[in-house]
């Protein structure tokens, strides 16, 4: 799964005297693409996506693709100062990546204020591991922006004083060093992309449980077992990194799921985590015609995104597994939210009736059963589902509620206490 891509446009200064590009440090540019390695589009999307992590996060990220003779860390060294990488965060946090499409190598460059949370070996891992595959596959933004999760991911766990021992760099790192091979066209490594059969399971956490094992063996086979068939075509054509397998295990090893989510045809599962734990995405399977599940990439990738924070969206909510969210809201973004009450009821002739319950709501629990016909709350008639919505919605946290009904043609009063707003 990628995450999303995003903008604009820049100013480049060249200096002939000193023979190397730089970003001027107040210019609002975040990339100069001389060596001309990218499309428009890509640039523009990547020269967004850095600005929202200056923003976001206060990395002051740059880059620069050139083509000379000069030593590249001499020239990632000069270039860093003469464009003042780092002037643009407030505690002075800057990277700077150079890519050179005549030594095919690459290099970031990162500032005193970062030394402490992207070491060496990091970097060397980053790039080796993660970046370079996309170079030798041809996508050189993607490639940039594919990097982005780990330094993420990296920079939030510094700010919580994690450790290093637990990140997959710090033990599979092939050595220290922020220079590397940067294998531009070379063509996509297929070193990982192959390896033993990977059976479906008779449950979705079973396929699941087995993916996972086989990411966390380097088994990037695309022909697997556990991947529907679309997903196998899907997977074939897509570049696969250690990075990659070596952050997903890591990233979903620290989440609790949630039991699977079953349509009412028991076709479709849906594995979810906790909206605390949104670095961790759901997970889409369905079942085969031999009762085995397996895992629907295809729709997942469709479906959802990637915000700054690593926290997923729903790019749509057109799509097969969206029952399994009946008790989430999501907003313009697709950003996921909990609902209130967890109920939905329309107007009738005999009145305002329940037309659906999430399980486990506290509208079920405070009594509500689909087919239920509302009369009063708290005493006040109710007039329609938009008089009945906000009353709902004025409704204190905690205060008493007092429910008046009819069921099955029988008159019935349930009572409970309301629920939290939803912030």
């Amino acid at each position: 799964m990628t995450k999303g891509l995003w903008l604009t446009a820049l100013a480049v200064l060249a200096t002939a005297a000193a023979g190397y590009l730089y970003i001027a440090e107040k210019a609002d540019v975040r990339v100069v693409d001389e060596a001309a390695l990218m499309t428009e589009r890509q640039h523009a999307r990547l020269d967004d996506y850095l600005r929202l992590l200056l923003r976001d996060h206060d990395i002051d990220y740059r880059v620069i693709t050139t083509r000379n003779n000069e030593d590249i860390n001499e020239y990632a060294w000069r270039a860093f100062e003469a464009s003042k990488v780092g002037g643009a965060s407030t505690a002075g946090r800057g990277l700077l990546l150079v890519i050179n499409a005549e030594q095919n190598r690459v290099r970031m460059e990162v500032g005193p204020g970062l030394e402490g949370v992207y070491p060496d070996a990091f970097v060397a891992y980053l790039e080796q591991r993660q970046m370079t595959p996309f170079f030798a596959a041809g996508r050189v933004a993607d490639g940039i922006l594919a990097t982005s999760e780990m330094i993420i991911t990296r920079a939030q766990n510094a700010r919580a004083n994690a450790g290093f021992g637990d990140e997959a760099w710090a033990a599979a790192s092939t050595g220290a060093g922020a220079t590397a091979g940067a294998r531009l066209h070379a063509g996509r490594d297929e070193s990982f992309r192959a390896g033993p059969e990977v059976a479906a399971e008779a449950t979705p956490q079973g396929t699941l449980s087995a993916y996972f094992t086989a990411l966390a063996n380097r088994n990037g086979s695309p022909a697997l077992d556990i991947y529907t068939p679309e997903a196998r075509a899907y997977l074939a054509q897509q570049v696969l990194t250690a990075a990659q397998m070596d952050n997903t295990v890591r990233a979903f090893r620290d989440c609790t799921a949630e039991p699977a989510r079953l349509s009412a045809d028991g076709g479709l599962a849906v594995i979810r985590y906790p909206l605390a734990q949104r670095q961790c995405s759901p997970w889409f399977l369905r079942r085969g015609d031999d009762g085995l599940w397996r895992l629907d990439l295809v729709t997942m990738a469709y479906v959802i995104r990637f915000g700054r924070n690593n926290a997923w969206r729903f790019y749509t909510k057109r799509h097969p597994y969206h029952y399994a969210f009946r008790d989430l809201a999501f907003d313009s973004y697709g950003h996921p939210q909990p609902v209130r009450w967890g109920v939905g009821f329309g107007n009738r002739r005999e009145g305002v009736v329940v037309n659906e319950i999430d399980e486990g709501s506290a509208a079920e629990r405070l009594g509500m059963r689909v087919g239920d016909v509302l009369r009063s709350w708290n005493g006040e008639a109710i007039r329609d589902h938009r008089h009945l919505n906000w009353m709902m919605g004025r409704t204190d946290p905690g205060a008493e509620i007092t429910l008046d009904l009819d069921r099955v043609g029988k008159k019935m009063t349930v009572t409970g206490t309301a629920p939290p707003r939803v912030e």
